[in-house]
Formats: C-alpha cells, sequence, structure tokens
C-alpha cells in the first residue's frame, strides 16, 4: 500500500543572528546559516519512504544542527502551539513534552542540505507536522552564534510543513511503540565501523542505541604500538601516527565522545578503572596525555568531540569494569570489559561500534574507523 500525501508551508518566523571569529577546524562558514528553500515543495505529492530536503544559506556540518529545532511531530500536537512563540514549541520539545517522531538525519557530500528520511508508512495519524525552527543552530558551536543581533547574511525563518497522510495505515487510536523512538544517529561527521550482525539485526540495533550523550567509545589496555610517540613519529600524542618506540603500559588509552549538543567542562569528572588494583582518575588534561579530535585541548569538550586520555596512573588490566563519572559521582557510561587481550594491532583496541556494542579491532585514537 502506497500512501500519498501532500507538502505545504504554512507559515514563516523571522529570525537573524551573527557570526563569530572562525577557527581553523570549522568546516561551517563564518555566516549565520539560514533556509533557502524546502523540498518537497508546497502541494508536492510524496510516498511512503520520503526524504524532506532542507537547503541552507552556507555549508552545515553536523555539530552545528540542533536536533531539538529539527524534527517531526503530530498535527494536533503542532496546532496546540499554533498561537504562542516558537520558543514555546522549542521548551516544549526540549522538556519531553511534545514527542517527536524518529527521522534519520544525513547532510550531503556539499554541507548545503540537510535531509531527513521519514517512512510515511508507519505513521499513525492522518497529519503530521516537519518542522525547523531558528536555534536549528547548535547554541554551543562556534564560531556561529545565535544572540539575534541583526547581520546582513539573511534571515532565519522557522519552517512548518504539513504533512497530509490521505490513507494512514493505522487509525488514530492505534499506538505504534516505535512511532516516539529517539533519533540514535551520531553527530559526527564520519561514518563508523561495520558490525558482525546481519544488516537487519544492525539496522534494528542502530535505531535503538542514543549516541547523543557522552559516551567511552574506545579501550585500549594491551597496546601494539607506540602510541605515546615514545620514539619517532610526528610528536602527537595518541593521534593515527603511532611512534616506533618501546610498547607498554604508557601506550594504554581511553577514548571518550561527546554526543550531546552542549560544551561541557569534564575537568572534574573522573574514570574508575576497577581491575583488581582499581584506580580513580580526573580528566584534568594535565594529568594525562591526551589528543583531540579538534586537534586542540579546549578548556569544554565540545560537542561531536572525541578525546583521548593516555598513559594512566599505573597499568590497566585486560579484564576490568570502566565507568566515567561526572563531577557528582555519576555515572555517566559504563563498560566490562571481560578480556581485551591483543595479539596484533587488528584485536588491539576494544571499540563500540555502530549499534553500541563492544568489539575488537584497530586502534582508531581521536576519530572513528571508516
Amino acid at each position: 500500500m502506497k500512501i500519498i500525501c501532500s507538502v505545504l508551508i504554512v507559515c514563516l518566523v523571522v529570525f537573524v543572528s551573527c557570526g563569530l571569529q572562525r577557527r581553523e577546524h570549522d568546516l561551517a562558514s563564518e555566516k549565520q546559516f539560514y533556509i533557502l528553500s524546502v523540498s518537497p515543495t508546497e502541494g508536492s505529492k510524496i510516498t511512503g519512504e520520503t526524504t524532506i530536503s532542507l537547503n541552507f544559506s552556507e555549508p552545515v556540518w553536523e555539530t552545528t544542527i540542533a536536533r531539538d529545532s529539527l524534527f517531526v511531530i503530530t498535527k494536533s500536537q503542532y496546532e496546540v502551539y499554533t498561537n504562542q512563540d516558537w520558543n514555546d514549541l522549542y521548551e516544549a520539545v526540549t522538556d519531553g513534552d511534545v514527542q517527536i517522531i524518529e527521522s534519520q538525519m544525513t547532510i550531503a557530500d556539499d554541507l548545503r542540505s540537510v535531509h531527513l528520511a521519514i517512512n510515511f508508512d508507519q505513521i499513525i495519524s492522518d497529519e503530521y507536522v516537519v518542522v525547523a525552527l531558528p536555534k536549528i543552530q547548535s547554541q554551543t558551536y562556534y564560531p556561529l552564534n545565535q544572540a539575534g543581533l541583526l547581520s546582513g547574511s539573511g534571515l532565519f525563518s522557522a519552517h512548518y510543513l504539513v504533512v497530509v497522510n490521505d490513507d494512514a495505515s493505522l487509525s488514530e487510536n492505534e499506538v505504534d511503540p516505535d512511532a516516539n523512538a529517539p533519533t540514535s544517529y551520531p553527530d559526527v561527521p564520519t561514518t563508523y565501523p561495520e558490525s558482525d550482525d546481519t544488516e537487519e539485526e544492525s539496522d534494528q540495533i542502530t535505531e535503538t542505541f542514543d549516541w547523543n550523550r557522552v559516551l567511552i567509545t574506545e579501550v585500549v589496555t594491551d597496546p601494539q604500538q607506540d602510541h605515546n610517540d615514545s620514539e619517532g613519529g610526528n610528536g602527537v600524542l595518541f593521534d593515527d601516527e603511532p611512534g616506533s618506540g618501546t610498547v607498554g603500559s604508557t601506550d594504554e588509552y581511553i577514548e571518550i565522545f561527546n554526543g550531546t549538543e552542549e560544551s561541557l567542562d569534564v575537568s572534574k569528572w573522573s574514570l574508575n578503572m576497577i581491575d583488581g588494583t582499581d584506580v580513580l582518575q580526573t580528566l584534568d588534561s594535565t594529568l594525562w596525555d591526551t589528543h583531540s579530535s579538534l586537534d586542540d585541548i579546549p578548556l569544554e569538550f565540545l560537542p561531536g568531540e572525541l578525546v583521548v586520555f593516555g598513559n594512566p596512573d599505573g597499568a590497566i588490566n585486560n579484564t576490568l569494569t570502566l565507568e566515567l563519572l561526572d563531577e557528582a559521582g555519576n555515572v555517566v557510561d559504563a563498560v566490562d570489559i571481560e578480556d581485551a587481550n591483543a595479539d596484533s594491532t587488528e584485536n588491539e583496541a576494544y571499540l563500540r561500534e555502530t549499534g553500541g556494542t563492544w568489539v575488537q579491532g584497530e586502534a582508531s585514537p581521536g576519530y572513528f574507523l571508516e
């Protein structure tokens, strides 16, 4: 059964902002980006699995997009906020008062378009609304800013696209348990290692794993390479170019990932390495050999950033429980490692793969394997 839908842009809300100084590693432009057009256009017919495309005035990167401002909701939820300021809808989404519908976001190779893939064969209600609010640009991403100041780069308008389902596959009284599943794709501009599961099983795992949080993503307890460049190498410790010196416990490392849309101060967070010779070590960068995917170690842990904490106190055993603790001692993430023993570079690292499960593979400090 095919579902015929029509798309209509029903209103615009004006919002403008300005840019800050650009850093060399940023892929986005210094200018505030705004939506030039949305496809499908008004009156277009769409069926089944459909992609909604938003075309921007400037290049965008996955960490510049705030997912709380790009979402799909039911028409009935949307109508509650039609006579209110768009900030009210934004706050309702971020507070969890409005349930968003699952969609997969991708960015075009030219960085000018964002695509939302939605399967309208699975929708319940007769009408849904695709919403892009002015805060679509991440509030914590630099050098761009959303201070509300006038800018010559153009206006950022909120777009509301009403999608009318003429033949819903389920009645409005039925409940689809997957309809409100959270978007769970990593907000980093890269690909991820292949899973050993079948393609169907891998897709099911990916849909349920939440990458949008702080995670432990890689652990090396039995290094097979000179990651701390004790001799040779390029002088950048714990990057993708190891040295040629002696390999030992000083080459061990733990990598964490910021999948949130917020910059975090993790200097008072800690890693609890429970392996029989338990060590609790804070993440103060002066106590570790550190490497960042953004080429420097900022004062804050930026959205989409990977940071490698190398050369921990003592030597980590190959069987351990690893806990990432916040400043208050709460467990942010944890992993139980039964055996991370390695005998070659091919199984040197204990890695979190796309679906969230852990596998052994090649080390990739500060980046995800392709």
